[in-house]
């Protein structure tokens, strides 16, 4: 009897989440927090053609379905690299990144053995990158009847005079959903970006570059008995404490999500950084219609 009464309260709970949103008429425009509006005052990239350039990459990221729209997500960025030849200890010490290096030469060891006739070199300390500030991602749409959701990422820290000039007032390194392998227990994990960058030439030349990005993962879903039935996430550390990351392919990443820090009780809490002060937390699928059928 509870397992039925529990079952009939989650229908009812995903019917009047479903009739809400349907009457939403706020036409699925590029998500973006008034934060982040604001901050673009600082901002000095020009126009939209530089940020929304023709340069993208496809990818399956559908999970069910045969259908092609449930397969392809359209991942589009700047024509040119707006941060150019910045070096890696920068990167490590702006965006937060100590173990870029030996990240970014395990992805190149499991690119090398992909391609077994690509010349592929090593990186270093002493090496450069091309970074991104931002990605847009059409994301196909989650169950029949839902738009294509348009979603945009950001992965930049605070303006540094005279190292990183051309940035904004405020960090973002936004959380999203990467698409996990086929065996997984579920389709997506959340992850942090840290950095967007490019393939240097110096390690392969590929056509397209491929475009990569550092992120910091989380555990996998775990159900709750939270009234709101959302997932729990946490952070995954390493011995020293700090965020297990590695260097994937932009390519994986399928959509931005948002997390609401488990404070509980705690009404002291802070609210700003509050991705870098908490280590629980749960994953809002009330954000929009494509996030709750998604997850």
């Amino acid at each position: 009897m509870v397992i039925w009464l529990e079952q009939q309260e989650a229908a009812d709970i995903f019917d009047a989440y479903l009739t809400w949103a349907t009457h939403v008429r706020t036409p699925p425009l590029p998500r973006m927090h008034q934060s982040e509006a604001l901050d673009h005052s600082d901002d000095f990239e020009g126009s939209d053609q530089e940020i929304e350039g023709p340069k993208s990459i496809a990818i399956n990221s559908g999970a069910r379905g045969n259908s092609s729209s449930y397969l392809q997500t359209s991942v589009h960025i700047a024509k040119k690299a707006p941060l150019v030849d910045i070096p890696i200890p920068v990167i490590q010490q702006h965006f937060g990144i100590p173990d870029l290096v030996s990240s970014l030469n395990m992805y190149i060891l499991g690119l090398a053995a992909c391609h077994p006739s690509l010349r592929v070199f090593r990186i270093s300390s002493f090496d450069v990158l091309n970074v991104y500030k931002r990605a847009t991602l059409v994301v196909p749409p989650s169950a029949p009847g839902i738009p294509l959701w348009e979603d945009r990422i950001k992965a930049t820290p605070t303006k540094v005079d005279n190292v990183l000039s051309r940035l904004g007032a405020r960090p973002f390194f936004d959380t999203v959903l990467v698409k996990t392998p086929a065996r997984s227990k579920y389709r997506y994990r959340v992850t942090r970006i840290r950095v967007i960058f490019e393939l240097p030439v110096s390690v392969a030349t590929l056509d397209p570059q491929p475009i990569l990005a550092y992120v910091e993962w989380f555990t996998e879903f775990k159900a709750t008995r939270h009234p709101s039935r959302m997932f729990e996430v946490s952070k995954v550390l390493g011995r020293d404490r700090q965020p297990v990351g590695e260097v994937i392919s932009l390519s994986q990443v399928v959509r931005s999500c948002h997390l609401i820090p488990k404070w509980e009780d705690n009404l002291r809490a802070p609210l700003d950084f509050a991705l870098d002060t908490f280590t629980e937390f749960l994953v809002n699928d009330f954000l929009d219609l494509h996030a709750y059928c998604s997850l």
